[in-house]
This record gives C-alpha cells, sequence and structure tokens, in this order.
C-alpha cells in the first residue's frame, strides 16, 4: 500500500489541475478528475496465507455534450485511467495507463413531433431502479415512451467493441474483454397509480457467453463459472413514498421474479483444480426484494430494513429450479445516504441465488450532503450447498449448514466540496 502511495504522488498533482469549462451555446464540456486507493483482506485462507490485494487509480477525464440537430443531444465521457495493482502473492507493483470510452451516444428527444417519445443509441449505462437486473456500460438501442403516468421501454443491448484500449506499459494486460458475444433484450410498462406510487413489468431476455478473458478478481471470485446460458426473466415491481406535513417519509419497494432457461456451468474443485462441465435447465426459480425505510426528520436521519431471498437448489443440480440473477446485475443503490452501496453487503457481496438475506441499516446525516451509514446482515441458504456465489471472497460453505454468518457495514460518505466526493 505504501509503494502504490508513492507512486501516485505526482499523478495526484496533476489529478488536481483539471478544472470544468465554460459551456458554450451548442456544447459543453468539463474536465474531471478522480482518485481511488482501495486495499482488501480475505477472512477465508487460501492456502498458508490470507488473500490480500490493494489497488489504486487516477482518472482524467472530459465530458462533452453538443446538440447536433435540433432534437439529437451526444453524451461523451472520455478519460485515461492510471492504475497500480499489488496482488496476492506478489511483491511487485503492476502499473498501467489505459484509455477508456465509457459513455458515446446520442439521444433523441421529441420524436415524430411527440413530445412523450424518445431514444438512446449508443454506448451508455443501462440500469434498473435498484441494480437489482441492470448495471453496466453496453451499446443499446432503447426506445422510450415517457407520460406522467404511464412509461414503456423497449430495448436491446450487446457490447459491440470493447471502450479501453490495452495498457500501453504491458502488452500481457489482463484487464477484462467485454462480453462480445452476449445480449440483452428487454422491455417494461410502469404505471403511477398513485402520486408517488408505481407498478412496473419487466421482460428480460439474456444471452450470456463468458468473456475470454477475466480480471484477477474475477477468475477469484467463484469457482462455478457459467460458461454460456439463455435466460428469462418475468420481474413485478412496486414502489412508493408517503410524505407527511412533519417532514417524515416512509418508503417501500418490493421486486418479484422468475427465471427460466438453460445454461452450462464450469465447476473448478478449489482443491485438486479438476475442471468439469454441467448442463442445467432452469425452471421457474424465484426471487424477491422487499425494503421499508423511514426518514425520521427533515434533516433525513433514516433507518430501514431489508429481506431479499433467491430460491434455492444445490448447484450441481442437473435440472435447477433456484433462483439466478443477470450477469449485469450490480445490487448497488443509494440506500438513505447519497452514496451507491453494495445493499447485501460490502464484505460478501453475494449474489441473490440459493440465499436469504435480512439486513437492518440506518443513517446519520453529518451534513447537507455526506452521510454517516451503518448497516447489519445475516445470511442463510435456503438450501445447504458447498458452493456460494460471492464477489469479495472465496468462502466455502460446508454443505451441511444452511447458516453462512453476518456481515456488518460502516461508511462514511457524500460530498465534502463541489469537486471532492468522498467514500
Amino acid at each position: 500500500m505504501i509503494k502504490i502511495l508513492r507512486r501516485y504522488a505526482v499523478v495526484l498533482i496533476l489529478a488536481a489541475t483539471a478544472v470544468a469549462a465554460e459551456p458554450r451555446e451548442l456544447s459543453s464540456h468539463h474536465f474531471y478528475s478522480d482518485f481511488k486507493l482501495s486495499g482488501f483482506s480475505d477472512m477465508a485462507p487460501l492456502g498458508d496465507e490470507r488473500y490480500e490485494a490493494s489497488e489504486g487509480l487516477v482518472r482524467l477525464g472530459i465530458r462533452y455534450n453538443r446538440l447536433m440537430w435540433e432534437d439529437w443531444l451526444l453524451d461523451a465521457d472520455l478519460r485515461a485511467i492510471f492504475s497500480c495493482r499489488e496482488l496476492f502473492g506478489s511483491n511487485e507493483i503492476d502499473c498501467g495507463l489505459s484509455a477508456e470510452i465509457k459513455r458515446l451516444y446520442l439521444r433523441g428527444e421529441n420524436l415524430f413531433e411527440s413530445p412523450f417519445l424518445a431514444a438512446d443509441i449508443g454506448r451508455t449505462r443501462l440500469r434498473d431502479q435498484r441494480s437489482w437486473l441492470f448495471d453496466d456500460d453496453i451499446d443499446l438501442i432503447k426506445g422510450y415512451y415517457d407520460s406522467t403516468l404511464l412509461d414503456i421501454g423497449l430495448g436491446a443491448a450487446r457490447w459491440v467493441w470493447n471502450p479501453r484500449l490495452d495498457d500501453i506499459f504491458d502488452e500481457d494486460d489482463n484487464s477484462r474483454n467485454d462480453d462480445s458475444d452476449s445480449y440483452y433484450l428487454f422491455g417494461a410498462i410502469e404505471y403511477q397509480w398513485h402520486h408517488r406510487h408505481f407498478m412496473r413489468l419487466q421482460l428480460i431476455h439474456e444471452s450470456y457467453e463468458a468473456p475470454e478473458r477475466f480480471t484477477f478478481d474475477e477468475l477469484y471470485e467463484s469457482n462455478a463459472l457459467s460458461e454460456n446460458s439463455e435466460l428469462n426473466w418475468l420481474v413485478i415491481s412496486f414502489e412508493g413514498e408517503k410524505r407527511y406535513n412533519t417532514g417524515r417519509r416512509f418508503n417501500y419497494w418490493l421486486d418479484l421474479a422468475t427465471v427460466q432457461g438453460d445454461r452450462n456451468l464450469r465447476i473448478e474443485d478449489p482443491v485438486t483444480h479438476l475442471v468439469s462441465w454441467v448442463d442445467q435447465s432452469i425452471s421457474g426459480g424465484f426471487g424477491l426484494d422487499l425494503g421499508l425505510i423511514t426518514r425520521l426528520s427533515e434533516q433525513g436521519h433514516a433507518i430501514g430494513v431489508r429481506y431479499a431471498l433467491g430460491q434455492g437448489d444445490p448447484t450441481l443440480s442437473g435440472d435447477y429450479s433456484g433462483y439466478l440473477q443477470p450477469h449485469i446485475a450490480s445490487n448497488k443503490d443509494r440506500r438513505v445516504g447519497d452514496t451507491r452501496l453494495r445493499y447485501y453487503g460490502d464484505t460478501l457481496d453475494p449474489a441473490l441465488g440459493n440465499l436469504q438475506i435480512v439486513s437492518v441499516f440506518a443513517g446519520l446525516p453529518l451534513n447537507e450532503s455526506v452521510w454517516l451509514e451503518g448497516a447489519y446482515y445475516h445470511y442463510q441458504q435456503m438450501e445447504a450447498d458447498s458452493w456460494l456465489q460471492a464477489g469479495r471472497t472465496r468462502l466455502r460453505p460446508n454443505g451441511l449448514s444452511t447458516d453462512i454468518g453476518y456481515g456488518l457495514d460502516l461508511t462514511l460518505g457524500g460530498d465534502l466540496h463541489r469537486d471532492i466526493r468522498l467514500r
């Protein structure tokens, strides 16, 4: 970690010089910079050692907008990324410099002279309400019908091109190839049945092909990798907000989904490293996510509770009746403050499958934009299984007990200044 800090000293001085530019009549651009330093130590031993990794990165970028035609806006986000990593089992620092096109798309409004019709074409963020289904930068075509009471959206998404240039410093870069053979079809209809109360119906198809290369973390996160799949989801959601004259607010949501289809699972035994494959038929597993939040004052002091369940089945079953989330779900959202967090727990970061999670959380605003948040999580499998899909640990259950354990998160985050965000 100290080595990484030294290497960033000069780069941080350069990053601090990035400032906003004055907007023009038909276009505007804004230079930005950010810095991230993280360290991770796993609780589960890997051999005689524990998995530890540290990473730091500096991003220098420009956001650019231009009105191309009367109702078409070009939106772009281009950036350079300098990163350094110290990985498990190595005393060396691996540094690289790359360029990335994070966002590049056209937004069209007033289509066919209708104020309700709009479309997006190009590389942008595909994200649903709570990132329970989608959360990734992807090339898409999406059409909207957007009115006060009724919203309809239809689209298709696929990684058409890789937005990141290879590491300039090292030809043997292990950056992740985009899933160029994967694609998504999706449709949604949302109705506001009462003021600030909504119901939503979504249909999703995922055709997934595993990427040719993975980052180190993706290879590490699981010994059970889906090599390809054809899955369909039906999702119904309810959410709303009730406001009181005293400044108190009450929020609720319910997401209920079912999945079916087929997938091919690649299994690697963590002890023998023997690899096998299992063809699975996915039949009607369901998942739900239910939450309640109450804000106790105008300042926003808040407490909440969340219950999530993914129907369970042993991972290696040929006929799998459990629930699976789409591959590009992130399970990240603003809980009570201004920072997007992994709402199933930052330490374990599990996917919702053969698992139930009970969480209780609270938030305290330290000022208008900085929050102190705490959360408690309890994890339990639906069916005892020796596999657990989690992004932050190689925890391997014994397969005899359904109890996984509990987690605690304490987060300080928000805007310290107009140009400085803390987490």
